[in-house]
């Protein structure tokens, strides 16, 4: 989807933000719940910081390639565009091996039968895990979330950074060389990002 502007405004750095904000909260999150306490009390918001985190990256990308069609193209800008995309599968994966987590964490509470079992579960007889197995896949999920959170977070600093510089260099090329616009507050903001 490609929506060029929002309230008179390119949309792409109004997008831009939403993934910069939730998608680091999220992989917080995501370290969170390697504690099981801290999974029931913050898991589900995880998952929906995660989730909002993905679909705002996907605007961001759509409108950042409509956004392309009306900037002067640079080298910059160029770099900005080629790893612009590479937050989507980091993105996708925190948000689902979150979610995995949950859903494993709601499942064996309701299904898994034993002596480790709650005493609320409404398992049904005959399906045993062991709460050692309960353990080592609810760790997997979320050291895989947290991985895929660490590599989303690294891609959100690195095309960030790019698009600020491509949006900001020439004006920052003023600045170390000392040179202003007279003092009227204005400034250029180069190319697109």
């Amino acid at each position: 989807m490609e929506i060029t502007s929002i309230f008179g405004l390119p949309a792409h750095p109004l997008f831009v933000h939403v993934p910069v904000v939730l998608v680091p909260l999220a992989a917080v999150g995501a370290v969170l719940m390697l504690w099981p306490t801290l999974r029931s009390k913050l898991g589900w918001a995880t998952v929906v910081l995660a989730f909002v985190g993905l679909v705002f990256t996907q605007l961001a990308i759509g409108s950042g390639q409509a956004l392309r069609g009306y900037v002067r193209e640079t080298a910059t800008l160029n770099h900005h565009v080629e790893i612009g995309e590479n937050l989507r599968p980091w993105a996708f994966l925190l948000s689902g091996f979150t979610l995995a987590a949950m859903l494993w964490d709601w499942w064996t509470q309701r299904h898994v039968v034993g002596a480790e079992a709650p005493e609320n579960s409404t398992a049904a007889p005959g399906r045993s895990v062991s709460a050692t197995t309960v353990q080592r896949v609810s760790l997997g999920l979320c050291v895989l979330a947290i991985v895929s959170g660490a590599l989303s977070m690294y891609w959100v600093y690195e095309i960030g950074h790019s698009g600020a510089k491509a949006t900001w260099e020439k004006t920052q090329v003023k600045i170390d060389k000392g040179v202003s616009n007279g003092g009227d507050g204005g400034g250029e903001s180069g190319g697109g990002g």
